[in-house]
């Protein structure tokens, strides 16, 4: 599959983890790759072909957030309907993150915790179906203890919840069969 701009805003500070920036500090693992084949604007993103392909960022924006306001969005080209993290603050593969967001049979969803033994935030909260092979932009927003999801600039979901993000955890993109734009 494809990211393509993935964005993370923790108050007044932007991190752009994009395919041309210079500070990203990635870590490649399998055969992920810049594409030219799919993007949603900007003519280039990454490509995941879902065989243990991913990138870790070493300075992981997400990290610390304590009780801070956030938002998390990028664009999403998914190409089949594996189960798949796609976004992993703190764990790889399996496991517990503060951030996760996770692609099963079509829906994409958004996990949370501070725990890191049960989903304690927040447990599938769903951005709906999307079809395979079709872009996507999804978004997270806290705002003080409000909790909001967006898919394509529309409002998904909003949930309460105060949790106190802390420690420093690697950030990982992507184990899916698709593409990325930038994230923001």
């Amino acid at each position: 599959g494809y990211i393509e701009d993935i964005r993370i805003y923790n108050g007044v500070s932007q991190y752009t983890l994009t395919s041309t920036a210079t500070n990203n500090n990635f870590t490649v693992a399998g055969n992920t790759q810049i594409s030219t084949a799919s993007s949603a604007y900007g003519g280039s993103s990454a490509y995941f072909d879902g065989s243990g392909d991913r990138l870790s960022v070493s300075i992981n924006p997400l990290s610390n957030l304590g009780t801070g306001d956030f938002t998390i969005e990028g664009w999403f080209n998914a190409l089949d309907a594996g189960n798949r993290h796609v976004i992993s603050a703190g764990a790889y593969g399996n496991g517990y993150a503060d951030h996760l967001f996770y692609r099963t049979s079509g829906e994409w969803r958004y996990y949370s915790t501070t725990s890191n033994g049960s989903w304690n935030i927040v447990n599938a909260a769903s951005f709906g179906t999307v079809a395979n092979d079709t872009w996507v932009h999804l978004a997270v927003e806290k705002k003080g203890s409000t909790f909001r999801l967006y898919r394509d600039g529309v409002g998904v979901t909003t949930f309460t919840a105060s949790p106190v993000y802390s420690g420093v955890k690697p950030l990982y993109i992507s184990t899916y069969n698709g593409t990325l734009l930038p994230l923001n």
